[in-house]
Parts: structure tokens; C-alpha cells; sequence
């Protein structure tokens, strides 16, 4: 046999088994049939993933073509409800890490995390992250079906601690001074009052005494009932004078907090008291 007719017999043969393979390759019409038969058992069954492989079966183009067209919108809708998981692997101080084994129910799923959604069945998986020469972690997460790329994060390795030192005392709280002019008007308000019932006694003191007075000059002597009345004159007196001072420092501590109350970025002043010792703070920002 001579070397051009050689050759074409070696084409022929390789034409003819690749065209074997090809047929061999497409299912038949019971293949066809009996996948999607399984795949609808294994759909409802929740094995999204295996009814999946089955759909994809039934719709080769050597399946019946009524058959291959509902073959076909059946792996669409298992493809839609089939969840997925992005998988976030880091270390202690907060490192991305994409070098991770990750087995689901004692099964290998992947050995590299590179943000991409991983398909999944729905139900409840226990899942094992191992970095590469480090520590592992174990997470059950309940996945829902239709739920898709949704995000687990995995801490691999112990938290970074801080060095030891003394921790920064927290800012103060920053006020509108709303508080404090409440404060100072009702301080100013209780002032005003003692100011004004100091006084009414005032006033009242005066009469009392003038009648006592009056007594005592109408008659040349004192009675009983004149000295009453001076000694009344005498604790009103009294309590006027009181009246006037409390309210007076009253009337001015308002004054002056409900004018220095603080405003953003303001300063303001507030009484403090302490053991043995009272005074004023003042705070705000510059």
C-alpha cells in the first residue's frame, strides 16, 4: 500500500471514531426519559446540585424535542433556587487569607477561597476552614434555598492583642447645654421666688413692728400683745433677710448658668461639688 493511500485510510479510521465517540456521547431517548424522571425525584428530594447534573442530561439535542424543552426549564428553576456561599477567610489581625481547605460534611469542597459563590444544597452543613500550615475552624451554617451569594465570614487564628498601656480615658460627652439652662432657669425661677417672698416678709415685718410701736407710744407702756407683735416684726425681719440672700444667690446662680450653657464648640461653666470643697468647672471644647 502506498503512503497517500495509507493516509487515507488513517483519516477515515479517525473520522469514523470520532464520530463513534460523538454518538456514543449523546444520550438515548430512555436515557433522556429516565433522567429527567430522576432529576424531578432528586429536585424534590433537595439534592439541588445532583438534579442539576440530570437536567443537564435530558437536554442534549439527541432527547426528543417536547422532552428537551421541559427538561430545560426544569434545570432553569434549579438553577435559580440553587443557593450559593462566598466564603471570607482571615487571620487574627484581620488578613485576607485564600489559601484555605474547606470540607462540607466530612467532604472536600474547595482548597482555595477566591471570592467567588460557591453552589450549594440547601439544609444544614458543617463546614471545616484549615488554612495552609495554620489553624483550622469549624462553622454550622443553615442554608436556604434561592438564597444567593451570600456572605460567611471565618476568623482563622486568635485576635491580635493590643500592647499593655494605659487605656485613653473616653471623651467626655459633648452637650448642646440644653441641660444646663434648664438648670439655670429653674434656678432663677426659685431665686426670683425667695426674692419675692423676702419681700412680702419684709413688708409684713415692717407693719407688725410699726404696730407694736404704735402701741407702746399711744399708752407710754408696753403691753403684752406690743411685744408679742415686736418680736414677731423681729422673726420676720429675719426670714425676709434670709429670703433676700437665698434667692439673691439663687437668682444669680441661674443667671449665670443659663448664659454660660454650652453650645457646639462653646465653653461652659458648671457647679461642681467635692469633699470639703465646692466651686465651678468650666468645660468645652476650643
Amino acid at each position: 500500500m502506498n503512503t497517500p493511500r495509507r493516509l487515507l485510510t488513517a483519516f477515515m479510521l479517525a473520522g469514523a471514531l470520532l464520530v463513534a465517540q460523538s454518538v456514543a456521547a449523546e444520550p438515548s431517548e430512555d436515557e433522556c426519559i429516565s433522567a429527567i424522571r430522576v432529576g424531578q425525584n432528586l429536585r424534590e428530594a433537595g439534592k439541588l446540585l445532583a438534579a442539576r447534573e440530570r437536567f443537564g442530561v435530558c437536554v442534549a439535542m439527541s432527547c426528543p424535542p417536547l422532552l428537551r424543552g421541559d427538561c430545560g426549564k426544569r434545570l432553569a428553576a434549579v438553577v435559580q433556587a440553587t443557593p450559593t456561599l462566598v466564603f471570607e477567610a482571615t487571620d487574627g489581625a484581620g488578613n485576607d487569607l485564600s489559601s484555605v481547605h474547606v470540607t462540607v460534611d466530612g467532604a472536600p469542597l474547595t482548597d482555595r477561597l477566591d471570592g467567588a459563590a460557591i453552589p450549594m444544597d440547601p439544609g444544614e452543613h458543617r463546614f471545616t476552614f484549615e488554612a495552609e500550615g495554620g489553624p483550622k475552624n469549624e462553622k454550622t451554617i443553615v442554608v436556604r434555598e434561592g438564597v444567593r451569594d451570600r456572605h460567611e465570614r471565618v476568623v482563622l487564628g486568635a485576635a491580635s492583642v493590643a500592647p499593655p498601656g494605659v487605656a485613653a480615658p473616653p471623651a467626655a460627652a459633648r452637650s448642646d447645654g440644653g441641660t444646663q439652662r434648664t438648670i439655670g432657669f429653674s434656678l432663677g425661677g426659685a431665686g426670683a421666688v425667695g426674692i419675692v417672698v423676702g419681700s412680702v416678709l419684709g413688708l409684713v415685718a415692717s407693719s407688725t413692728y410699726n404696730q407694736a410701736a404704735s402701741g407702746c407710744r399711744n399708752g407710754g407702756t408696753c403691753t403684752q400683745a406690743d411685744a408679742q407683735h415686736g418680736q414677731d416684726a423681729y422673726s420676720l425681719a429675719t426670714a425676709s433677710t434670709i429670703g433676700f440672700i437665698v434667692g439673691g444667690a439663687l437668682f444669680a446662680s441661674g443667671v449665670v448658668l443659663y448664659l454660660t450653657a454650652p453650645k457646639a464648640g462653646s465653653v461652659g461653666v458648671a457647679p461642681t461639688v467635692g469633699t470639703g470643697a465646692a466651686g465651678m468647672s468650666i468645660q468645652g471644647g476650643w
